[in-house]
């Protein structure tokens, strides 16, 4: 990672109860990002997620986000919100009302005058996590029911404290195994989300629906698996006749999805974590 330049950062504090630590851990965070110490734990396009282990605050996540050409430094710095900004400010939304989601740590903008060239974002790392798709697909078939009710629990959850994810998928939800051996589903990435007042039950059907799909994409579902997440879903975050209503909206919008991206009916015989066929 190029080191950052501690006299062009702007610092973001959190708003849930780690705010309350932010000034005595932010000298511990402009260390890290002025390190040119780290390697890529993931990349992709303009994001990289380094893994730190500081002696003191423990192992670390830094998103690394970046604007490499001149145009998207200028746009985003006068213009327009950056969606890593957005991303930090829903996050830190989202926990402070409860949400389940790796605590964020802070965030430093750095920019000059004119240009805003990267963002850097620092939360609790989670050694533990596995992204829903690969938890998923590790998961006997015996024992899958009863993982699609949680992860219906834990999406009806987040939508009741006012999430509308946008971007909604089985990798941006977290497996994260408890010391007493639970597992807790951690929505991440946010920066296509908003923070409803309450629950937004169009913007959460339409969430589902992506998370579904996205279970096939990632082949860690067959239709009937994703199907049934839709339907445990319904139950959970509706009652009465309002159950059958939205999980038919839901399907329909699955269906939808996956037709227009060229994923048919060959997926109703395929196992859970076999190749998806196109």
């Amino acid at each position: 990672m190029v080191p950052a330049q501690p006299d062009r950062l702007v610092w973001l504090s959190p708003q849930a109860r780690a705010a309350g630590l932010f000034d005595e851990r932010r000298q511990a965070l402009e260390d890290i990002a002025c390190s040119a110490l780290h390697t890529p734990f993931y990349s992709a396009k303009r994001r990289h997620i380094y893994r730190v282990q500081h002696p003191e605050l423990g192992p670390l996540g830094v998103k690394e986000i970046r604007n490499p050409s001149r145009l998207r430094q200028l746009w985003f710095r006068h213009f327009r919100e950056h969606r890593g900004i957005r991303e930090f400010r829903v996050g830190s939304q989202f926990e402070a009302r409860g949400g389940e989601t790796p605590s964020l740590l802070g965030a430093a903008l750095e920019q000059g005058p004119l240009t805003l060239s990267r963002i850097f974002i620092f939360m609790n790392w989670q050694d533990s996590a596995l992204t829903l798709s690969r938890h998923l697909a590790g998961t006997t078939e015996a024992m899958r029911p009863a993982v699609l009710d949680a992860v219906a629990e834990s999406l009806t959850a987040a939508a009741r404290l006012g999430l509308v994810h946008g971007r909604h998928s089985c990798e941006n939800i977290l497996a994260v195994k408890q010391r007493d051996g639970t597992v807790s589903y951690q929505a991440i990435d946010f920066a296509y989300s908003r923070m409803s007042p309450d629950f937004d039950a169009d913007g959460f059907a339409s969430d589902a629906s992506r998370v579904a799909f996205r279970l096939i994409v990632e082949d860690a579902a067959n239709l009937d698996l994703s199907r049934a997440l839709l339907s445990a879903v319904a139950r959970t975050a509706w009652s009465g006749s309002a159950i059958a209503r939205w999980e038919e909206t839901m399907v329909a919008r699955f269906d939808a999805t996956r037709c227009k991206h060229g994923y048919g009916d060959e997926h109703l015989n395929q196992d859970a974590g076999g190749q998806a066929t196109r």
